[in-house]
């Protein structure tokens, strides 16, 4: 019994480390461009370490660079200034797994989901509120990775404001749109055209003309897995 749960933990954490989109490198035209922002970011961490967004902006630079570890070591010391983080616990799970370093990456999960509170949904969520993911949703971009380049590359404004962190977490009545120059990105308008017939998310209110959309509430389950999933195991495996 136990070499099953095993089995389906593995599956489970598999599945959740492919739906963090970390990109796996940076064509060498975007490296130059990484680097400085990689560098002034870490300048911003040196004045403020405790301030999250950065540190995930920091460690998604780091991984498209392909420096995983500075990813691990800006995550790992953000859980010095506050140890009961599960979204950045999440986070070094799927680095760690794609690492190659499986039992780390478990730990990782393992703290995650039994944080108080959090549920094999709550992990998920944490996932699809993802600036990257919720653009991918709404179909301004046609994959995951694109969708995160829209981002990196300051197509995409929250509240009003440009956003260029991947990792960056929508909240309920966060409005999320293509910024005004961006709105004629031909990219765009063909992932916009090739998702028509695709309806959005219910927890998401989407005007498709306006390149525009409004967060109504938090996701559901429903709404989240689109694979064959049972991340709950999680959850039920190390309450035992």
């Amino acid at each position: 019994m136990k070499l099953r749960f095993r089995r389906a933990l593995l599956r489970i954490v598999f599945a959740i480390a492919l739906l963090a989109p970390w990109a796996a490198g940076a064509a060498e035209a975007d490296r130059a461009a990484l680097e400085a922002q990689k560098d002034q970011l870490f300048q911003q961490i040196l004045a403020n370490p405790a301030n999250l967004d950065v540190v995930f902006a920091y460690a998604d630079v780091s991984a498209q660079l392909g420096d995983n570890e500075a990813a691990v070591s800006a995550l790992e010391q953000m859980l010095l200034f506050n140890p009961d983080l599960p979204r950045v616990d999440l986070e070094l799970g799927a680095l760690y797994f794609r690492m190659g370093s499986f039992d780390v990456a478990r730990s990782y999960f393992e703290k995650a989901a039994r944080t108080k509170g959090v549920t094999g949904e709550n992990l998920l969520n944490a996932l699809e509120r993802r600036l990257d993911s919720v653009v991918y949703r709404l179909g301004f971009g046609t994959s995951r990775a694109q969708a995160r380049q829209l981002v990196r590359h300051g197509h995409i404004q929250v509240n009003g404001r440009r956003v260029n962190i991947p990792s960056f977490s929508v909240r309920v009545n966060d409005t999320i749109e293509v910024r005004e120059k961006s709105k004629a990105n031909p990219t765009i308008l063909a992932a916009r055209d090739a998702t028509a017939h695709a309806p959005s998310p219910n927890w998401l209110e989407l005007d498709r003309d306006a390149l525009k959309a409004r967060v109504l509430q938090q996701p559901k389950r429903e709404d989240l897995v689109q694979i064959q999933l049972n991340e709950q195991l999680i959850v039920e495996l190390y309450s035992k």
